[in-house]
């Protein structure tokens, strides 16, 4: 048997000869062969309602993230109203545990994040944008992802980093949705407010080379 120690502390056995997946790990025991996957899923919960602008009223108006259209814009954290450029989705499989892993569903809850008008639930590898990160969290990022990014004076602090967040404990298939602003660079995002929070929007990058069905997909 091979022990895998998880990112939890948690040891989990395996027989040889057996395949598993451990947070975007394929291994086969026996074999000694491997795949690393590419998890990073950064997504919303179906529900979510993002921030855009009224044009009516020339107000602010949530708007659930499935029923966005590509005529909106989408009030940023510096850069006033964007418009939408792409619209995605994806499912996953949400598992009944705790673990702290990247293609799972996090629950940010109100007493936690005052901003929050309602819980805010949303992949790990999506960041909250804030002013600082401890020490701890550096490190995890910087191990994760190599680095540490920043959206305008921000540090992108991954959800399933955060300890005010919590693993979203209701499994099943979840349809998850993300948005990409227009912009001129493919690597850069937005800080935009979901459930009043300020999270980062997604990068067309991330958009085009991940797994997702595109909705919306506007030529200029």
């Amino acid at each position: 048997t091979f022990n895998v120690t998880r990112t939890n502390g948690a040891v989990v056995t395996h027989p040889i000869a057996t395949t598993f997946s451990e947070d975007g790990l394929s291994l086969t025991f026996g074999s000694i062969y491997g795949i690393l996957n590419n998890s990073n899923v950064i997504c919303f919960n179906e529900g979510t309602k993002i921030t855009c602008l009224n044009k009516e009223s020339n107000t602010d108006m949530e708007v659930n993230i499935e029923s966005l259209q590509e005529n909106m814009y989408v009030k940023t954290y510096k850069h006033g109203y964007i418009p939408i450029k792409h619209l995605a989705h994806r499912t996953i499989e949400n598992p009944d545990n705790d673990d702290i892993v990247r293609k799972r569903l996090y629950i940010c809850n109100p007493d936690e994040y005052p901003e929050l008008k309602e819980p805010l639930i949303m992949t790990g590898c999506h960041a909250i944008l804030t002013d600082t990160i401890s020490e701890s969290q550096r490190a995890l990022m910087t191990e994760q992802l190599g680095e540490i990014f920043i959206t305008d004076d921000k540090y992108r602090l991954l959800t399933m980093y955060d300890t005010r967040a919590r693993p979203y404990r209701t499994p099943g298939e979840y349809k998850v949705w993300h948005v990409c602003l227009e912009h001129y660079d493919q690597e850069m995002n937005y800080g935009i407010y979901a459930n009043g929070l300020l999270v980062e929007s997604c990068c067309e990058r991330n958009i085009l080379n991940g797994d997702y069905l595109r909705m919306n997909f506007l030529q200029k």
